[in-house]
């Protein structure tokens, strides 16, 4: 079985996304969006990551100062292109803080 892993990570000055595989590669691509939960509980986009890498590893990560008492977001994904050329996108679950 493919073993590709999308993960990620929300600290108090910067967030970010790691992504890896066990198989051979041609590409991986990683985006991370992270959104604040604003007055009326409704979640705003206040910053995205992305990048890529033709390695077994890939990851991204920006500077965002997270606001005490406030909930932020962190929606991942990762595009994994293996060597046969084919096409597989990794999502995960939205990392909360």
């Amino acid at each position: 079985k493919e073993n590709s892993t999308v993960k990620g990570t929300i600290s108090q000055s910067f967030y970010q996304v790691n992504a890896k595989t066990d198989v051979t590669v041609k590409r991986i691509t990683v985006t991370g969006t992270l959104y604040e939960k604003g007055t009326f509980g409704t979640w705003q986009k206040v910053s995205s990551c992305s990048n890529t890498s033709a390695s077994s590893s890939c990851s991204a990560s920006s500077n965002y100062n997270t606001k005490p008492g406030r909930s932020y977001r962190l929606e991942c994904s990762a595009t994994f292109t293996y060597s046969n050329g084919q096409s597989e996108l990794s999502h995960q679950l939205p990392a909360i803080k």
